[in-house]
């Protein structure tokens, strides 16, 4: 990342705010492949981990990329 002078961020792919809303985000992957929850396969979410985070498990997750989890605060300070 030096040669391009990008930052690595902790994101964790984050697909709503809350893991209660997983099963939204699946109906909306229904209306954008125009299909059904019953044949949405393995287009639906997988599990209800892509929510925002609190800092701490943000912190546990990412305790081997403390720099990334940096980067990733700094960004949020910078907006």
């Amino acid at each position: 990342m030096a040669q391009t002078g990008t930052r690595l961020l902790a994101t964790g792919d984050v697909r709503y705010h809350h893991p209660d809303r997983r099963r939204l985000a699946d109906v909306l992957t229904v209306i954008r492949l125009r299909t059904t929850v019953d044949a949405l396969g393995y287009a639906a979410e997988a599990n209800a981990k892509r929510h925002l985070k609190p800092a701490a498990e943000m912190a546990r997750l990412f305790a081997d990329h403390p720099k990334a989890l940096a980067n990733s605060l700094a960004a949020l300070e910078a907006s």
